[in-house]
This record gives C-alpha cells, sequence and structure tokens, in this order.
C-alpha cells in the first residue's frame, strides 16, 4: 500500500515538473497551464498528507504515529503451578499489576455473594527499586479455609493517604 501511495506522489511530481516548464515557457501567460499546475500542487499536497496520515501501522485509520499510552495498574493474575486445572488451599497466586502507580498494593480474598466474607487479606509494600519500573509481581498462598467454591480476588492501590482505590478483580474458584 505504501509503494503504490510513493508512485502516485512520484507520478504527481512529475506532472507538476512538466506543468511548471510549460507555465515557463509559456511565460506565465497561459491560464490553462497555471490552473493545471495549481491543481496539481493542490493535488501533491493531499497526497502528502494521505501518506503521512497513513504511515503508521495498526487496524483501522490511525490520525497520528504516536505510541498510546499503556494502561495503569493492569491487573493479570495466574496460578503459579500453570498446569493446576483447580485451586486449593495452600496453592500459590501471583499477581501481577503492569504500569503500577502506587508504593502499595494490598490484595484480599473473599467469598462471592450477597454477604461476602473476607478469607484473606494481605498488603505488600514495592521496594525503592521496584518503584518505577513497568511491573510488580505479587505471590500470595492461599490459606487454609473449610470454604469450597468461588473466591473474588480484589486488588487495592493504596496511596500516601492511606485511601484504597481498587485497580483489579478476578473469580478463581476454591476446591
Amino acid at each position: 500500500m505504501k509503494t503504490k501511495a510513493l508512485f502516485i506522489y512520484i507520478a504527481l511530481g512529475i506532472a507538476f515538473a512538466a506543468v511548471s516548464l510549460w507555465v515557463f515557457l509559456s511565460k506565465g501567460k497561459n491560464a490553462r497551464a497555471i490552473r493545471t499546475k495549481y491543481k496539481l500542487g493542490g493535488a501533491m499536497i493531499a497526497a502528502w498528507a494521505i501518506l503521512s496520515a497513513a504511515n503508521c501501522q495498526g487496524p483501522g485509520p490511525m490520525v497520528t504515529c504516536y505510541d498510546p499510552v499503556p494502561p495503569q495498574n493492569e491487573v493479570l493474575v495466574a496460578a503459579k503451578d500453570q498446569n493446576a486445572q483447580t485451586l486449593k488451599c495452600g496453592d500459590i497466586i501471583q499477581v501481577m499489576v503492569l504500569s503500577p502507580t502506587f508504593r502499595e498494593y494490598q490484595i484480599t480474598l473473599a467469598t462471592d455473594g450477597a454477604e461476602p466474607k473476607l478469607l484473606q487479606s494481605e498488603t505488600f509494600v514495592r521496594e525503592e527499586g521496584e518503584v518505577g519500573s513497568w511491573e510488580a509481581t505479587f505471590e500470595i498462598e492461599i490459606a487454609e479455609t473449610d470454604y469450597k467454591g468461588a473466591v473474588v480476588l480484589k486488588v487495592y492501590g493504596i496511596d500516601a493517604d492511606a485511601e484504597k482505590t481498587l485497580v483489579g478483580k478476578e473469580t478463581i474458584i476454591l476446591h
């Protein structure tokens, strides 16, 4: 697609040079040559704008070529043992926060339902060297409980004023 557009632009440039020579040889007295030169000049400007706007990769029309800002505090949850089909007490869950903005995170496990019961809560503080990195990974071991069924894992970011902000929520099943 880019090559075709480039050939169109080159063809317009050659035509513009030929019409410019025509205007020069007629000493600017031929109105048709001048109109044609203006039209080709406008077509070249339009082609250049289309070439520069369509230069980026990606789905759909793109207005600019700037990379979008990645979402902040995107949460990914996975079992540490990737082969585990079900989770049970004692299993380890890895929680990864991409583009973290908080220094402290709290992870809670609570029953799913009308009246959720808190099963477990742990707070993690990122080390000074980790602050500013593009990811933070935490591991939480599922505590002993008699509860079996759906459990809601919530990840909260804790700011300097100790206020919590929910940044992620995932439902897991305990067996």
